[in-house]
């Protein structure tokens, strides 16, 4: 379980905490811009692939520069990337990378979308990303991003006419959104959207072209670009002291999971857009042929009469004094025709009335989690920071009345008020809601169609505030939040995350061992209510016939766990037959009330990004293999994070993860295997000097193997005692074939025969960053290839140095191993028990 992480992060103009759930509090500079951009109604539609995609400085530009509404939309949600701060992968890294797109967007003024496309992992064409990806379904959201968010304006961030250039799911985004400018006013495409809204026609598509596409800056200057329009970007905000720049690396510096930390800059840049469809402007001003002002909407003279009003009489020292013109523009704002602009504005003016008057309104609980029918302590705040009249007439939990007042909120008064409420009994656990039903490797599935795009979940648990202000009515909803004062960090939110009563959480989801033979593991049992008192906690199969197949035993213990948060674990012990097979392994917990739990709750909380939960059913995949192998003392060096060493531990071999402090010839010499994690070598900035402790440990007779590292930001060239250099070969086709080059080497018979078919069913990918030149010494053992792609040797070469032996492989392992891939543990088994 992911505990608190200690971060520090520095306060800048706009609203940026360490925790996401606190409050916003905008200061006099943020009030002034917030006025100005009621005078805008525009919005800019960015479009790409995966989260980090996206180019700050653009987004920033668009929406500090010219105020208008900006949307990054990525198609996926990153889960089929890497991790550099943390062992999480697939789903929950793309719930990490969602949420640090939240947090890039708070800071670059942007607002996030998502669609139902899954990140699969590499693909080299937008064909082959087609094929797995269900194109109807992705390019129907993002004709429903179009509808719904009106952009007068999209940009791709990657070139549809290039594939073949780059990953192919930043091809598909391309391409699927230059499909989607034509089919989003039409109403005979996906006409069941227009029962939620309407049709939609934007005035232009570019591609945001750039350097890197060209390969070198030099490149892309001797290139013709006499149709592009160039903006420079390179803005210094006076309201916000910070120019463009710093601001799009802040926001970019949240991708902390791929390693994306930024250092702003200063003065002219220029970003370029190629214009591709639609209305093409004259000259660089990109809005010259669209109205972004009031005059787009009629009989709104009145309105912008108000604003400029507003404008003048504004004083930073006493923003409330323009609270009475501000209650009048909402209610002006009211009589316009379209519902779009309406909704949109009328927020605007209610937040500005807020922080105008700096009217705080809060609902803190003591508890960061809670069950379906709980009752619990919160404690209601309100207090009006100005001189503007207001009343508070009401308070509201999801509907239902909470506090029957009339209480004036006279000028810094503030009102506390303690009170209980009742979670609802229908509520669910807190899961990321694209995590809720089946899904694919390929595709999220999600019926609710107010849903299918939207970033994260909905809010939950709102208490709605009814205040009058100035004689005018308005509700304010805030979320339940946990807050504490931390003696480090002070005063701290985090969400309220509604949980199952019990968690059940098994050491390990997958367990591989031979057949035949019994395993220990233990279950963590975690109380989310007051009291909670099992019966017996008790392990099926869901397979009848591997029933006969599979002998449980639990550690019979009585459980009664009678505070929040208490846990406790039992010893299971897991017997397999000589012909078991694989199969799922379901947990239950059965209390005295005659309840029956089955649900597992990870918790991560990250500094930088929201805290959050995901509930998924407590089971364990039972892996039996028929493999032999050749004891070995292995240290294990971690990189960038995976599970190799666990898997290499279930194997039977005696591991001991490792410090780079560690790397010292009196350390390894315990040891007959030194393996290094995967991108060791980008994250580690010592082992650009202790590289040679790793090469003396191979010459004295050790096995030094090295996964993947990255071809570039190596923190090193000299990654290997015998000549070795890497490139970015990789073998994104999972069934591609796979040819035996060296098919007597001992990595493919020894312990345990390896055969073409233990390369079938393997995930996402074979490898990647191969070995693409190298020395004589090595042999090159198997060979890789994409479909039409000439055969790659790099993914597996090994080398003998001195007394011992050089291994460097690009295969996934990271990936296959802990997905129980049967044939990818064969291999790694002979690899790990080489003996020279």
């Amino acid at each position: 379980m992911k505990q608190n992480f200690v971060g520090s992060f520095f306060c800048i103009f706009f609203s940026l905490s360490l925790f996401a759930q606190a409050p916003e509090k905008w200061n006099a500079s943020q009030i002034e811009q917030a006025i100005e951009k009621l005078n805008v109604l525009g919005n800019v539609l960015y479009v790409a692939a995966h989260p980090d995609d996206e180019n700050t400085r653009l987004i920033t530009y668009f929406a500090n520069e010219y105020l208008v509404n900006t949307t990054y939309i990525s198609l996926t949600r990153g889960s089929g990337g890497q991790n550099l701060i943390g062992k999480e992968l697939k789903e929950t890294l793309g719930v990490i990378r969602t949420q640090e797109l939240m947090e890039a967007r708070k800071i670059d003024g942007g607002s996030q979308l998502f669609s139902r496309a899954k990140d699969f992992g590499y693909s080299k064409k937008a064909v082959e990303t087609f094929e797995k990806w269900n194109k109807e379904e992705v390019l129907a959201d993002l004709v429903y991003a179009i509808r719904t968010r009106r952009p007068d304006i999209i940009i791709n961030r990657f070139d549809h006419r290039t594939d073949g250039t780059t990953h192919g799911h930043h091809t598909a985004s391309a391409i699927l959104a230059m499909e989607a400018f034509e089919l989003a006013n039409q109403a005979d495409a996906f006409p069941e959207q227009l029962n939620f809204t309407k049709t939609w026609q934007p005035k232009s598509i570019y591609f945001n072209d750039s350097w890197f596409f060209y390969g070198s800056q030099q490149a892309f200057k001797e290139a013709d670009r006499s149709d592009f329009i160039a903006l420079n970007i390179g803005k210094f905000y006076p309201l916000r002291g910070l120019s463009n720049n710093e601001i799009a690396a802040l926001s970019r510096s949240q991708h902390k999971s791929q390693g994306f930390g930024n250092t702003g800059s200063r003065g002219d840049t220029e970003e370029y857009l190629a214009f591709l469809k639609g209305e093409q402007p004259t000259s660089n001003s990109l809005f010259e042929h669209i109205d972004i002002s009031w005059n787009r909407l009629p009989k709104t003279k009145k309105i912008q009469r108000q604003i400029s009003s507003i404008q003048k009489k504004y004083d930073s020292k006493s923003p409330w004094r323009i609270i009475p013109e501000l209650v009048e523009l909402h209610q002006l704002i009211n009589n316009i025709e379209d519902e779009f602009w309406l909704t949109k504005k009328q927020k605007e003016v209610q937040e500005i009335i807020q922080h105008a008057a700096g009217l705080f309104l809060e609902v803190k609980t003591n508890q960061k989690f809670a069950h379906a029918s709980e009752v619990i302590d919160i404690q209601l705040e309100a207090i009006n920071q100005s001189e503007a009249k207001m009343k508070l007439k009401g308070i509201h939990f999801e509907g239902e009345a909470l506090v029957d007042t009339q209480e004036n909120l006279t000028s810094n008064n503030s009102l506390k008020i303690n009170q209980q409420i009742q979670i609802s009994s229908e509520a669910k656990p807190s899961n990321p809601f694209w995590l809720t039903e089946n899904y694919t490797e390929t595709s999220y599935t999600i019926h609710d169609k107010n849903l299918r795009i939207a970033p994260v979940n909905p809010a939950s648990n709102i208490v709605s505030f009814k205040v009058e202000i100035e004689g005018v009515d308005f509700v304010f909803e805030r979320e339940i939040v946990f807050k504490t004062t931390d003696p480090v960090e002070g005063e701290v939110y985090k969400k309220l995350n509604i949980v199952p009563k019990v968690s059940l959480t098994p050491e390990k989801e997958i367990l591989v061992f031979n057949q035949g033979t019994n395993l220990t593991t233990e279950i963590e049992i975690t109380a989310y209510a007051e009291s909670v008192a099992a019966t017996e906690l008790v392990a099926v199969t869901n397979e009848a016939a591997a029933a006969n197949e599979w002998g449980f035993s639990i550690e019979n213990k009585p459980i009664d766990l009678n505070k929040k948060e208490a846990s406790t674990k039992r010893k299971l012990s897991i017997l397999s037959s000589k012909n078991a097979s694989r199969a799922k392994l379901q947990l239950q917990l059965k209390t005295f009330d005659n309840d029956v739990f089955s649900e597992s709750v990870t918790y991560l909380d990250y500094p930088h990004i929201e805290n959050f939960i995901i509930t998924k059913p407590a089971e364990i995949e039972l892996v039996p293999l028929q493999l032999e192998v050749t004891p070995k003392k292995v240290a294990y060096l971690q990189g960038a994070g995976d599970q190799v060493d666990v898997a290499t531990r279930n194997l039977g071999f005696d591991v001991d993860e490792i410090s780079t402090e560690e790397l010292k010839a009196e350390n390894l010499a315990n040891y007959d295997v030194l393996i290094i994690g995967i991108r060791a070598y980008n994250v580690f900035e010592e082992l650009a000097y202790l590289n040679q402790e790793l090469f003396n440990f191979a010459e004295n007779g050790g096995h030094l193997i090295m996964q993947y590292q990255t071809s570039g930001g190596l923190k090193t060239n000299e990654i290997s005692p015998v000549p070795l250099s890497l490139g970015r070969g990789r073998v994104t086709v999972e069934e591609s074939p796979v040819e035996f080059l060296q098919k007597n080497h001992a990595f493919l018979q020894s312990p345990n025969k390896v055969e073409l078919t233990d390369f079938d069913n393997w995930v996402q990918e074979r490898g990647l960053y191969f070995a693409n030149e190298f020395s004589n010494e090595f042999e090159a053992i198997l060979g890789m290839q994409d479909p039409n792609e000439a055969m790659q040797n790099g993914s597996l070469v090994s080398a003998p140095f001195g007394k011992g032996q050089v291994t460097y492989t690009g295969i996934s392992f990271f990936r296959q191993l802990p997905a129980g891939v049967e044939g990818a543990y064969k291999l790694w088994a002979n690899i790990v028990s080489f003996t020279k």
